[in-house]
C-alpha cells in the first residue's frame, strides 16, 4: 500500500490583541485577587491609603469603607425611592417595610381636616400639636376636644393643647397610670371619646384600601405627599357628597 504523508498538525493562531479587552480585565482582576490573598493582612488605615491612590471609583469605595455604618434613619435602602426608610411594623410576613409615616386628623363627620407625611419613623407625640395648630388656622377656631391613641399620651402634649385653647384633651397615658390618672381615664366622658377614636381608626384603612394610600406611585417624599394629598382630596369629596345626600 502507498504510504501517505503524515497529516499536518493544526495550530491555531490567535489574532493580534488576543485575548479580548474584557477577558484581559477579568484575568488581571483574578491575578490581583490571587496575589492580594498571599500578602500580609492590611490595617484599615493602610487599606484606605492604598485605595485612595486608585481610580475614582475605588477611591469612593475607600471612603465608604472608612466611614461608620449609617443608621436606619439616614441610610439609602432604595434606588427607586431614595427617601423611603425601613420601618419595623412587626408583621409576620413583612417585619420591616420601606415606607413613609403618615398622620391623619378627622372630625366627627369623618372628613379629614389635616394630614402630613414624614420620612422615616418619627415619634407620634411631637406631631400632634402642630396638626391642631394647622386645623385651627384653617377653621379660624380651635377644636373643643382632641383625642388620639396612647402613642401621643405625654404630659407636655396635653399641656400644649390646653394652652392652645382645647377644652377637652383625651390622651391615654403611656405606661401604667397612677391613681389620680386612672380616675381621669375611667371617667365616662373620657371613655366615650376613647371609643369614638377607636371607631375612627378605620379612616387610614379606608384611605389605604380605596384612595391609594397603600402604595405611592410618585417617588420621593415630595411625591408621596402629593400622592397622599390627592387621596385625601378624593376621600373628602366622597364623604362630603354622602353627608349632603344624607340630609
Amino acid at each position: 500500500m502507498p504510504k501517505w504523508p503524515p497529516l499536518p498538525r493544526l495550530r491555531s493562531k490567535k489574532p493580534v490583541g488576543w485575548p479580548p479587552t474584557h477577558d484581559a480585565h477579568c484575568a488581571s482582576s483574578v491575578m490581583v485577587h490571587r496575589e492580594s490573598s498571599q500578602q500580609s493582612p492590611m490595617t484599615s488605615s493602610s487599606r484606605h491609603q492604598e485605595l485612595s491612590k486608585s481610580p475614582p471609583r475605588l477611591a469612593n469605595l475607600a471612603n465608604v469603607l472608612q466611614a461608620p455604618p449609617p443608621d436606619g434613619a439616614t441610610r439609602l435602602v432604595s434606588l427607586h425611592d431614595p427617601d423611603a426608610r425601613p420601618i419595623r411594623k412587626g408583621h409576620l410576613g413583612k417585619p420591616v417595610e420601606f415606607r413613609y409615616k403618615a398622620q391623619v386628623v378627622d372630625n366627627e363627620d369623618g372628613v379629614v381636616v389635616d394630614h402630613n407625611v414624614e420620612m422615616g419613623n418619627p415619634p407620634d407625640a411631637p406631631m400632634l400639636v402642630p396638626a391642631i395648630e394647622r386645623v385651627a388656622a384653617r377653621a379660624n377656631k380651635v377644636p373643643m376636644a382632641v383625642t388620639a391613641d396612647r402613642g401621643y399620651g405625654e404630659t407636655g402634649v396635653e399641656d400644649a393643647l390646653r394652652a392652645l385653647g382645647v377644652v377637652t384633651v383625651v390622651l391615654p397615658t403611656k405606661g401604667k397610670p397612677n391613681a389620680s390618672r386612672r380616675a381621669i381615664e375611667q371617667n365616662l366622658a373620657f371613655q366615650r371619646l376613647v371609643k369614638w377614636r377607636t371607631g375612627s381608626e378605620g379612616r387610614i384603612s379606608c384611605l389605604k384600601r380605596d384612595f391609594g394610600w397603600n402604595r405611592t406611585q410618585i417617588d420621593g417624599l415630595k411625591g408621596a405627599r402629593i400622592w397622599c394629598g390627592q387621596g385625601v382630596f378624593n376621600h373628602n369629596l366622597v364623604k362630603i357628597a354622602a353627608l349632603i345626600d344624607a340630609k
